[in-house]
């Protein structure tokens, strides 16, 4: 028997909206690997995205496009520009045990999809498997807990140079008989000076571990809400221990998350979020859907962005932090789309501001992946260098 959704989701037919010459527009002069690297944001996968999604689901694949541009861009907000450790609650469906972004069970809304095989050497595709089986009607209980630890984000071509620079735990709870609610946090990890995240998931989940990296491919379950709450609450962790440090812009604005905030803010969103009715709305004639396909369009939309939060925070310059990338957009506010934007593409863990010297690059306080010293690294000729005498290796730099 078809569900409420599926029937509500059923694949709808045009309804005159001229659609003829939505085809993606992709200029050259955008690059959508080169945006997602350096920016955070890929215009062209967006662009074929969308056009994907109305091939394949019509009218509705329009809304899903409408709608998932504008979250893209509200996620990215947090993530990169104001650098806030609880992300924004999303709702996900499940069907068959797989869990999809919209209620309509089809590939292109498939969360899993998104997930590349390669990423961690496989490790993650196979811990979200994991992650969505137990979050299924038929999954047991209520909440499911997934961490993704800090590190190299992988061997293979398109992995090796990408370094997580915090780790992420994921929560997942159980609203309906197919619908649940999701939220992710930053964490810091380390020694004495970081948050001691290993030492929390063990005591919640029970388990006695030394390695991070056995949750990433092991989540677990707890039976309801509360349960969560309390065991974080009891833990013998010092609530005023902060789990992540927002950098934003300066050093003197930078702003400490303590794990009692943490609490209070995963307990306001997963308590008073609310699953949207997404099946009242439908396509209207007066958006601009051809922008939808146009990369120019995503791309001016993103740094129309840029600009707004740089005029609110009266700033000339912008560090946009992200799990894998810190770059940093300067310039006059009145010239904007000639600021430019640097990021550090190597397996270092990137840090907040590149300087510039006659000849070289400096990038101050840059994890070194040898010696794993916060070091001011060097650009040279090409390479990455370690300024520590008792390291002093390096790694070819690519621009």
């Amino acid at each position: 028997m078809r569900s409420e959704f599926e029937t509500a989701f059923s694949y709808k037919k045009p309804t005159g909206i001229n659609l003829r010459l939505l085809e993606p527009v992709v200029y050259p002069e955008i690059n959508g690997l080169d945006r997602l690297v350096d920016y955070g944001y890929n215009p062209e996968h967006e662009a074929n995205r969308a056009r994907a999604l109305y091939d394949e689901l019509g009218d509705i694949g329009l809304q899903i496009a409408q709608q998932e541009q504008k979250n893209n861009r509200e996620f990215y907000s947090r993530e990169f520009m104001e650098d806030e450790p609880v992300s924004f609650p999303r709702t996900y469906y499940s069907f068959d045990n797989k869990l999809h972004s919209y209620p309509l069970p089809h590939q292109l809304t498939s969360v899993e999809n998104g997930i590349h095989p390669g990423e961690r050497d496989g490790m993650t595709i196979e811990g979200f498997d994991r992650y969505q089986k137990l979050i299924a009607p038929n999954g047991g209980d209520n909440v499911v807990v997934w961490y993704s630890h800090a590190g190299p984000a992988g061997t293979s071509e398109e992995f090796k140079n990408l370094y997580y620079e915090s780790g992420r735990l994921y929560i997942g709870v159980k609203k309906d008989d197919i619908a649940s609610v999701h939220i992710d946090v930053k964490i810091q990890e380390g020694d004495s000076a970081h948050f001691p995240i290993l030492d929390l998931l063990n005591k919640i989940s029970g388990v006695n571990t030394d390695n991070l990296a056995y949750y990433l491919r092991n989540p677990f379950t707890l039976s309801t809400e509360q349960e969560l709450f309390d065991r974080l609450s009891q833990l013998n962790t010092d609530e005023r221990r902060v789990v992540y440090v927002s950098r934003r812009t300066e050093a003197n604005k930078m702003q400490a998350h303590t794990l009692a905030q943490i609490i209070d803010q995963l307990h306001g969103a997963l308590t008073t979020h609310e699953i949207e009715d997404l099946s009242e709305s439908a396509p209207s004639q007066e958006v601009d859907w051809q922008s939808l396909f146009d990369t120019r369009a995503i791309d001016r939309r993103y740094r129309g962005d840029h600009r707004r939060f740089m005029d609110q925070q009266g700033i000339d310059s912008l560090v946009l932090y992200g799990c894998s990338t810190t770059s940093v957009i300067s310039g006059p506010l009145g010239d904007f789309f000639a600021s430019t934007m640097t990021n550090l593409k190597t397996g270092f863990a990137t840090s907040s501001r590149i300087d510039f010297s006659q000849g070289e690059k400096k990038l101050p306080c840059v994890k070194c992946p040898f010696c794993k010293h916060q070091v001011d690294a060097i650009i040279k000729n090409n390479r990455i260098h370690c300024p520590r005498e008792a390291c002093g290796k390096s790694a070819p730099y690519k621009k």
